[in-house]
């Protein structure tokens, strides 16, 4: 940070090894995902830094706030996708559009990204649709589950079993995606279906 500010209030700038000051004009951009009046308050940042840097201040939204703009975001891309695979997928369908709003993006377009490139790989038709978006491992990362045994217990392969037939009904039928959804192997996820009668 010191040298930081050294260069903003001389604008100049000495190359590594070298003596000799340069004298420099630039503007500079700078962009941070923390609470910097509150790192300045803490004395993690250096106040006078601030003060330098903070001359023009943008708040970006996070993407969860950007309503219908999601979607253009989504749409380019999968443009940039269709490139790098080589693929032609059209777009989203309805079901999909809708998953892509109603979901709470933590990640922002770093989640969105690496939702769509999941997709993309796994994706044999001409259209993204619901059940190629999956969001549950990033979910469980960001959202601590709780569980609760009622009083009167539980039987743990009932719970299991009522898993494994809800990701199943979620993926389409499709095992592969129902196992990613689990978090299992698809070798795993069969002989759980074999287990429970459900193959």
């Amino acid at each position: 940070q010191a040298k930081l500010l050294a260069v903003l209030e001389t604008k100049k700038f000495r190359r590594l090894g070298s003596n000799k000051p340069i004298g420099v004009r630039a503007r500079i951009i700078a962009a941070t995902n923390r609470d910097l009046q509150k790192d300045v308050f803490e004395k993690k940042f250096r106040e006078d830094l601030y003060y330098l840097l903070n001359i023009v201040s943008l708040t970006l939204p996070p993407l969860r706030e950007l309503g219908e703009d999601i979607l253009i975001i989504a749409n380019h891309i999968l443009k940039i996708f269709n490139i790098e695979f080589n693929r032609k997928v059209k777009g989203f369908a309805e079901s999909a559009r809708q998953k892509l709003l109603d979901y709470t993006w933590h990640g922002n377009v770093r989640e969105l990204s690496n939702c769509l490139e999941r997709a993309m790989i796994f994706n044999e038709g001409e259209w993204i649709d619901e059940t190629d978006l999956i969001l549950s491992d990033i979910v469980r990362t960001q959202e601590k589950l709780e569980w609760n045994v009622p009083s009167t217990g539980i039987v743990l392969g009932d719970v299991e079993n009522q898993l494994i037939i809800s990701a199943l009904r979620q993926a389409g039928g499709n095992k592969t995606k129902a196992a990613r959804l689990l978090g299992l192997t698809r070798d795993t996820l069969r002989y759980r279906l074999e287990k429970y009668n459900l193959s």
